[in-house]
């Protein structure tokens, strides 16, 4: 059994990379445009420019807590509720998703390694 949940959570760690990396290098830029007045994403972009996979992934990261947690940046004034409107909903999917999985991969690793016999 021990061997089975290993397998699993290795292929998911696998599926995720994937789904992070697609949306890294396809969807960044088209996430990026609907922010373009927005000076924290700006400030963000200019911090990481480059085209390296750590720099697109700290990109992708601000946007995801963007859209994990809208209100709180609404609140704050860092976002608009109108630039929140503005990115279709395919799109933040393809931000929140890979969020999920990873939070979910984390809860059942963490829920193995201490539940294990």
């Amino acid at each position: 059994m021990d061997t089975l949940i290993t397998v699993m959570l290795c292929i998911e760690v696998m599926v995720l990379g994937g789904i992070v990396t697609y949306v890294n290098y396809r969807k960044l830029d088209e996430l990026e445009s609907y922010f373009s007045e927005n000076e924290v994403v700006q400030r963000n972009k200019r911090f990481w420019p480059g085209k390296m996979p750590y720099d697109k992934m700290m990109r992708m990261a601000l946007l995801g807590s963007l859209f994990m947690i809208p209100r709180s940046y609404i609140r704050d004034g860092e976002m608009t509720e109108e630039e929140f409107n503005s990115v279709p909903s395919h799109l933040k999917r393809w931000v929140l998703w890979p969020d999920y999985l990873g939070i979910q991969w984390l809860v059942c690793a963490g829920l193995w390694y201490f539940l294990k016999p």
